[in-house]
């Protein structure tokens, strides 16, 4: 009779899983390396794609996005540029020089440049500076605070468009700019004009506060909507020709709206307690309509040949305290 051998499960595993690695010892595949090892993590370069500025004065020569890494002065410029297509950051941080704090190089053409989020403030010239005729195209401001330089806030030449900015107590105007679009920035104190768009080209300025200013806002050829111009001491708004004026609050200024062109139309403003609403006795014609006056010494002081409906000063300082509305013919 023969025996049976019982193996334990547990036995029975372990052997199988011997002899599978005993068939498989002498079954292994070649000892040659597949080649040099290679990185598996990312470079710096790679983690923080930006050149770091820790040092004024710092001249860009090469495209890319530059970033502070800490507040800066320097007792000369600060920043150059001198290559297209550029951004750079302040990272919240602040720069203070005794000249420019940003230029762009007056040598070459530059195009393409960001400027963001951070403060310039107490430069002896201009906080940022690209007024070299021709040379300069396609600046973008944004989240910017440009304070107390002895120039003025920015002064661009070409097409900017700046958002979200402050231009406060510069010795000149807050922000000059040849043509583009500014919106949603506050411009006070500033010596000069607050904003100032100066090319025929033109521009849009809309939701933007400008207040105690020489003038607040000063345009050539451009939109200016939905905007609060206050105390300024000269003008709130003065337009230089072809403005468009419209749905703007214009509150105790040296004159609400002054207009020193021709072909302006000046359209649904609320004026109130200026020493004069609307000025406009030396060229025409232009559109004046529908504009709510309400506390002004004189409410419109308007040349022949402009539409104007009564009742207007005809240039004789006669005194209309308001409220009225000028409703169109």
């Amino acid at each position: 009779m023969k025996s049976k051998l019982i193996v334990p499960l547990g036995a029975a595993l372990l052997l199988a899983a011997i002899n599978s690695q005993l068939s498989t010892a002498f079954a292994q595949g070649s000892l040659t390396p597949p080649g040099a090892p290679v990185p598996t993590m990312k470079t710096l370069a790679q983690i923080e794609a930006r050149t770091p500025i820790s040092s004024l004065p710092f001249t860009i020569t090469n495209s890319g996005s530059y970033y502070l890494t800490t507040n800066l002065n320097s007792a000369g410029q600060g920043i150059t540029i001198s290559a297209d297509n550029v951004a750079i950051d302040l990272s919240g941080f602040g720069i203070t020089t005794a000249s420019n704090g940003i230029a762009t190089s007056p040598s070459i053409g530059i195009n393409n440049i960001v400027i963001r989020n951070g403060t310039i403030s107490g430069c002896t010239s201009d906080g940022i500076s690209s007024w070299w005729l021709g040379t300069i195209q396609n600046v973008t401001l944004e989240e910017l605070q440009i304070v107390n330089c002895g120039g003025n806030g920015a002064n661009i030449f070409g097409q900017a468009a700046v958002r979200n900015c402050k231009f406060s107590g510069n010795g000149s105007n807050g922000l000059v700019i040849a043509e583009g679009v500014i919106s949603g920035c506050l411009a006070q104190s500033n010596k000069m004009s607050g904003i100032y768009i100066r090319s025929d080209a033109g521009g849009v300025v809309e939701n933007c506060h400008v207040n105690y200013n020489g003038n607040g806002i000063k345009a050539l050829s451009s939109l200016v909507t939905h905007c609060m111009a206050s105390y300024n001491t000269t003008n709130g708004i003065i337009a230089y020709g072809a403005c468009r004026v419209i749905d703007n609050v214009v509150y105790r200024n040296g004159c609400g709206i002054y207009l020193d062109s021709v072909f302006d139309d000046i359209e649904n403003n609320s004026i109130v307690w200026n020493q004069a609403g609307i000025i406009a006795t030396n060229y025409s014609p232009h559109i004046i309509v529908r504009n709510t006056f309400t506390a002004n010494t004189t409410n419109m002081v308007v040349g022949l040949g402009n539409t104007a409906p009564l009742p207007i000063s005809l240039g004789n300082g006669i005194t209309n305290a308001g409220p009225w509305i000028n409703i169109a013919y």
